[in-house]
Formats: structure tokens, sequence, C-alpha cells
């Protein structure tokens, strides 16, 4: 009990330390509002020098904590999708405003069972390459985003956020060198 603590511990502070002392460029969230013990770790975080850090939690098929190294295209493909204008100028709070008021003059009625959280945290000023260094922090949080994209075609930002995070979870899924165990659910309580 005490070494599975030790090692416990051991991992929760390798994975709150940045690799090569620096904050990623790209951290993904993506959790259901069900799980009574969600873990808060992100999905996937990118860095500077093409090292992305996976992370499955307990729940998951293959729980851990994985190492992959990103190819450029990978790369090159995630900043032209996340430095898009119609991206970084998005104002996600006014559409949530808008789309809410015209559910409301809807008369069908729509309910997911089990809600989605997608948070996306872009860091320009840590991304590989020529980007543009003035360029603040964006974040995007969605609930139910896929869900909103399909009952709501044509919205724009919405599109290109599904496609954002259907990229991000694909790197999620690959396969990587295993760093450590995912967090015991007991210690998320």
């Amino acid at each position: 009990m005490r070494t599975t603590n030790l090692i416990a511990a051991l991992f929760v502070g390798l994975w709150l330390l940045p690799a090569a002392a620096e904050e990623p460029w790209l951290e993904f969230y993506w959790y259901s509002e069900k799980i009574v013990n969600r873990d808060p770790t992100p999905r996937l975080r990118i860095y500077a020098d093409g090292e992305a850090w996976i992370y499955r939690p307990a729940y998951f098929r293959d729980p851990g904590l994985f190492a992959i190294r990103l190819a450029a295209e990978d790369i090159n493909a995630l900043l032209d999708a996340l430095t898009d204008p119609a991206l970084l100028d998005a104002d996600l709070d006014a559409l949530a405003e808008r789309m809410a008021a015209t559910k409301a003059k809807d008369d069908r009625y729509f309910y997911t069972s089990d809600a989605t959280i997608t948070r996306i945290v872009f860091r320009p000023a840590h991304a590989p390459g020529a980007i543009s260094k003035s360029v603040a922090v964006r974040e995007w949080r969605w609930k139910n985003l896929v869900t909103d994209a399909e009952r709501h075609p044509g919205i724009d930002v919405l599109e290109r956020l599904v496609d954002v995070q259907s990229e991000l979870q694909a790197l999620a899924r690959r396969p990587g060198e295993r760093l450590g165990p995912a967090r015991p659910v007991e210690a998320l309580q």
C-alpha cells in the first residue's frame, strides 16, 4: 500500500512538472460532467520541441501517461487551425447566449444525458515557429461541442472547433512510450 501511494505521489509530481521547464503551447481537456471522480489532468499537452504528453485516466482502457513525438505536419496543421482568425476572434460566450435564446424559441426539446466539456488552451508565445508572440493566451471552452455543431449546422466557429477537437482526440489515441500510471481513482476523491 505504501509503495502504491509513493508511486502515485511521484507520478502526480512528474505530471505537474513541465517538460524542459517550459509551459506547453497547447493543452486539451475533454471530459464528462457525469463522472463523479473526474480527473482534472489535461488529456494532451504539446510542447514547442514537438513532444506531446498524452494522459488517459484510470477509467480508460489503456490508462497512464504516455509521451509521443509529433511530426512537423501534425504541428503545422494544428497551428494553422488554431491561428485561424475565425477561431482567434470568436466570442463563444456571445454565441452561447444567442444559441440559448434560439433554443428558448424552438418548440423541440433536446436533452443530452451525458454532457461533455471540451477545453482547449492555446499559448501562442510558447508555440514553435513564426507565431505572433503578441497574441494572448486563448482558451476555448464548450459544453456538448459535437452535439451543438450537429444541431446547428452552418455555425463556422463550432465546425472549426469540432475539427480541432477531432485532431486532438486522434493524437491522444496514439500509442506512445509509457511514462507512468494513471492517477488512482481514490486519489481524486
